[in-house]
């Protein structure tokens, strides 16, 4: 489903949090990097949706399920 996080429907995210973060690489470490700029503009994309705070954590878990799925 990956797709740019400013495209994210509340449907997306809800998907998106039913995923698990940890998914096996065959042995291979990944890293996946998020600026502070990337993370408080996904923020900031997370609360027009949910019209509530959310959380850095939430957000970063966010980020990281939309670029392994």
């Amino acid at each position: 489903m990956k797709s740019t996080f400013n495209t994210l429907t509340i449907a997306d995210v809800e998907e998106l949090r039913k995923q698990r973060s940890f998914t096996p690489a065959g042995g291979r470490s990944v890293i996946y990097e998020n600026t502070m700029a990337d993370i408080l503009s996904a923020q900031s994309h997370l609360k027009s949706l949910y019209k509530v705070n959310v959380t850095l954590p939430f957000t970063e878990r966010i980020l990281l399920l939309n670029e392994i799925y």
